[in-house]
């Protein structure tokens, strides 16, 4: 599985440098086959964490890599943006290199400054419900848009980051949680499935009607 990990990672580095166009950088950044390095970070993080455990003298390293981290993330965050050439030649490895030393400190025994601020009660609400941001952020980018809400600037994003906490949060509590305790079982599952499948049709209709022709390596164009 490590060598899966390694192999894996390696390949989709090179594939996302491949298939950088400085012209139209989507398909490098939405392609699965680039972007799957983040994840087999994570999991090959997942692995090492299994079999490894830093005793008492690696711990200070290992929090102090992930307090640089940490700060590493927030400067991504504030001044990269996601058109940097070099993001795409290597950075984002680098911000998940920094990602996993972050999530390795925060995961070891003991006080330490990083893993008690995010062991604060909203950040860990705000993890609880991270997939349901992660799912709801872009169709709620798409549905939002100035043309459609009269908004632009921070009161777009404003509007954007609200909404998008509210169906998080409702789909966590209405959904998610009711699904994991068993709720939809035998005829419920049979009656909700074809529901839920058409409700999301419906949404993607709505949500791109009016929508932006794709670019022109989707259309066959030069």
């Amino acid at each position: 599985l490590g060598l899966v990990c390694g192999a894996g990672a390696g390949a989709s580095i090179a594939t996302m440098a491949v298939l950088y166009d400085p012209s139209d950088p989507s398909r490098a950044y939405y392609g699965t086959d680039g972007r799957a390095h983040l994840l087999l970070i994570g999991a090959g993080l997942a692995l090492v964490l299994a079999h490894w455990s830093p005793g008492r003298a690696a711990r200070s390293t290992v929090n102090a890599l992930g307090l640089a981290g940490a700060v590493a993330c927030l400067a991504f965050w504030v001044w990269v943006p996601d058109t940097a050439p070099w993001m795409y030649r290597g950075g984002y490895a680098v911000f998940g290199l920094c990602v996993a030393a972050v999530i390795t400190s925060s995961v070891q025994p003991g006080r330490f400054a990083l893993r008690s601020f995010l062991s604060l009660a909203p950040l860990v609400w705000i993890g609880r419900i991270s997939y349901g941001l992660y799912l709801w952020h872009w169709p709620v980018i798409v549905v939002a848009s100035p043309a459609r809400t009269g908004l632009d600037g921070p009161s777009l994003t404003v509007m954007r980051v609200g909404l998008t906490f509210a169906l998080a949060t409702a789909s966590f509590y209405l959904v998610e949680q009711p699904i994991r305790h068993g709720v939809l079982r035998g005829r419920w599952a049979l009656a909700v499935s074809p529901s839920a499948f058409i409700a999301t049709g419906v949404v993607v209709l709505v949500a791109t009607a009016g929508a932006a022709p794709p670019p022109a390596y989707l259309q066959g164009g030069p």
